[in-house]
């Protein structure tokens, strides 16, 4: 995985294989209720936490962008840029939610910003501003700029990778990425505050099934009634915040049923009983031993990356130069390089300096 998309450096990486839900699709300007106002738009919330006029959650595109293009173009050659947009480019013969923009990347220092801003809008941070511009999340800009000054200030090389893959911040989180065990996945600078029985919707590239619900209570639901099972609902469709289960209680993951914060959804003793919530375990998992199952992560690797292509997930070595990877983590030189569907790991060498 490479320097714009994939998993958080800074945290364990699990190679699920789980796809995210609707990441980079297309949007619903809707919303809940059908009353949030497109990308860009100032929904006119009262609410402080979701920004005022000419405040930074106003101007987030064009900041974001900016900041984004300045720190590859501060450190990043010519020949490094189809690397750094690699996670954008179309797989032949596979949907792509980029497939339109395909012949504008990589950008030229000139085009970035236009080319990173329309990127953005289709994901991560479309339905994210939809309704954090509604009033329906919340808006943490001392967590934004923090995001924006790791950018600003990360050397060039490793640290650059790592800032600009951080998906707490900016970095698009791909089919790769994961939920961690408690099932919560946001920005550290949005806020999810939906509670039960409040409106709600899906949010792009977001692996758990929250959206705009509070993770610790509730995840967003589609049933015709209280007595139906609840089924996934779409980037912008409608929906309305449902409980999680809690500790000791029935859980699933289709039909979705979430475990609360800090809960894992253990399969039963047999293929009659029903899984169930069960606190999970944060121990570290030496090589070989498990690191995730059913596709969610249970235990931090020690070293090595965590390889969730079967279940269970397992801890497993880091590859050498010239193996072939998916994503940055399972290298051992942090540097997976090359064309879609044929990448090797590389010595690292990516946006090392000053062009």
């Amino acid at each position: 995985m490479l320097l714009l998309a994939g998993c958080d450096d800074d945290a364990p990486a699990t190679d699920s294989g789980a796809p995210t839900s609707d990441a980079g699709g297309a949007l619903d300007a809707g919303g809940p209720g059908g009353n949030a106002g497109a990308p860009g738009d100032d929904a006119g919330s009262t609410d402080d936490d979701a920004g005022t006029p000419g405040g930074a959650l106003d101007t987030f595109e064009d900041t974001v962008a900016q900041a984004r293009c300045a720190a590859i173009f501060r450190c990043c050659a010519a020949e490094d840029l189809e690397d750094v947009f690699a996670d954008y480019r179309s797989i032949p013969g596979l949907p792509s939610p980029f497939e339109d923009l395909q012949d504008r990347i990589p950008p030229t220092e000139e085009s970035c910003v236009a080319l990173m801003r329309d990127l953005d809008a289709i994901a991560p941070f479309g339905q994210w501003l939809v309704e954090a511009r509604a009033g329906r999340v919340g808006f943490d800009e001392e967590a934004y700029d923090a995001c924006l000054n790791d950018l600003a200030t990360a050397e060039c090389g490793r640290p650059l990778q790592v800032a600009l893959n951080d998906t707490d911040c900016f970095a698009l989180r791909n089919s790769i990425g994961t939920a961690p065990a408690t099932g919560a996945v946001n920005r550290a600078y949005f806020e999810r505050t939906g509670a039960i029985d409040d409106a709600c919707t899906t949010l792009e590239d977001d692996d758990s099934v929250a959206g705009t619900c509070d993770p610790a209570v509730a995840f967003c639901c589609d049933r015709a009634s209280v007595d139906e099972d609840c089924n996934r609902v779409s980037v912008g469709a409608p929906g309305v915040c449902v409980a999680v289960a809690g500790d000791g209680e029935e859980c699933r993951e289709f039909p979705p049923l979430p475990c609360a914060p800090g809960l894992r959804c253990a399969p039963g003793a047999s293929i009659d009983d029903p899984s169930r919530c069960e606190p999970a375990p944060t121990e570290t998992a030496a090589l070989g031993e498990v690191c995730a199952m059913a596709f969610v992560s249970v235990a931090e690797c020690a070293e090595g990356y965590c390889d969730g292509s079967e279940d269970p997930g397992r801890c497993t070595a880091r590859r050498a130069d010239g193996e072939a990877c998916d994503f940055a983590d399972q290298c051992a030189s942090f540097h997976c390089a090359g064309d879609p569907g044929s990448r090797t790991c590389q010595p690292f060498a990516l946006c090392t300096e000053a062009p």
